[in-house]
C-alpha cells in the first residue's frame, strides 16, 4: 500500500510543521508508520535546539496516533534519504518542495530533484506552506481531486497501479490526463486525437474502483498544460512518472517533470518507472 510506511525528511525550517501536519493526514489513507528523518553535515550531530524540534515534531505525530521513528544521521541529504528509504523499507517518501536552514537545504533543483531522479519508491513533493495558508490541510485532503498525467507508454501500468492504491484508500475523484504535444503533432491530426481518446477511454472503462473517474485531453506543451489542468480541475495532487517515453510523446525528468515540480501550486507525486 502506498501510504503504509512513510519516510518524512525534514530540514526543521518553517515548512516542517506544515509538512508533518499533512503527513498526519495520511493516517486516513492507511499509514501505519512514519520515519521522521533529519540529515546533518558530515561529522556533526543535531544541536540541542534541532533535537528539541525533532522531538516536538515526533510528539505531534505520536499524539495523532502514529507510530513514529526518529532518525538523525550525518551525510549528503539526498544520498542519506535514499539509503534510509531502502533501509527502512518505506512505501513512500514525503518531502517538502522548499526548505532552507543553515545546516542543509531541501529545495527543488537540488536535494528533492536528486531524490526523485534516483528513487525506487514514489516521492510526494509537497507544497506544504501553501496548503497551510489556503487551509488546504484543514479543509481539503490530499486525495480529494487527483490529476494523473499519463504519457501512455510502458510506464502507464505503474501509474495506474499507483492510482489503484490511491483509489482503494479513499480518493474522491480523479482525471486521467494526456497532452498531445503541439511540437510533434498538428491540431488537425484527427487520427492522433482518436488514438489518445480511445486509449484513455479504455483505462476508464477498466476502472472498477469507487472514485469518480474522468478523462481529459489537452493540446500544446506538456508542462504548461499539466499545470493548467491542475487549476482547471482544482486538483489537490498531480501524479506523474519520473521517466516516460511513450507512444504519443515523451516526458523526461529534467524537462516536463522538472518544470511541474518547480511550478506546481499543489502536491506532486512522482512514480518511479
Amino acid at each position: 500500500m502506498l501510504f503504509e510506511k512513510v519516510l518524512v525528511p525534514v530540514d526543521l525550517g518553517i515548512q516542517s510543521g506544515d509538512q508533518v501536519d499533512c503527513v498526519i493526514g495520511m493516517k486516513d489513507y492507511g499509514m501505519r508508520q512514519a520515519v521522521l528523518y533529519f540529515a546533518v553535515n558530515v561529522g556533526d550531530q543535531p544541536t540541542s535546539e534541532e533535537q528539541a524540534m525533532l522531538d516536538a515534531l515526533a510528539a505531534k505525530m505520536t499524539n495523532a496516533g502514529i507510530d513514529v521513528k526518529v532518525v538523525a544521521e550525518p551525510g549528503k541529504p539526498s544520498t542519506m534519504i535514499l539509503k534510509a528509504a531502502k533501509k527502512e523499507k518505506v512505501t513512500l517518501i514525503a518531502m517538502s518542495s522548499v526548505g532552507k536552514t543553515k545546516r542543509q537545504e531541501l529545495v527543488i533543483g537540488s536535494v528533492s530533484l536528486e531524490v526523485v531522479r534516483r528513487t525506487k519508491v514514489p516521492v510526494l513533493v509537497g507544497r506544504f506552506s501553501a496548503d497551510r495558508q489556503n487551509e488546504g490541510c484543514k479543509t481539503r485532503k490530499l486525495l480529494d481531486s487527483v490529476l494523473i498525467s499519463m504519457d501512455l507508454g510502458p510506464g502507464t501500468k505503474s501509474l495506474m497501479q499507483t492510482f489503484k492504491d490511491i483509489d482503494s484508500v479513499g480518493c474522491k475523484k480523479a482525471v486521467l490526463f494526456h497532452v498531445v504535444q503541439s511540437a510533434k503533432y498538428s491540431v488537425e491530426d484527427d487520427l492522433q486525437f482518436r488514438q489518445v481518446k480511445d486509449t484513455l477511454a479504455k483505462w476508464k472503462d477498466d476502472h472498477k474502483g469507487n472514485s469518480e473517474l474522468d478523462t481529459h485531453l489537452h493540446y500544446g506543451t506538456p508542462a504548461y498544460n499539466i499545470l493548467e489542468a491542475a487549476r482547471e480541475f482544482d486538483s489537490t495532487m498531480i501524479v506523474m512518472g519520473n521517466v516516460g517515453k511513450g507512444l504519443f510523446h515523451s516526458m523526461t525528468l529534467g524537462s516536463v517533470s522538472d518544470e511541474v515540480l518547480r511550478k506546481s501550486p499543489v502536491h506532486v507525486l512522482i512514480v518511479p518507472m
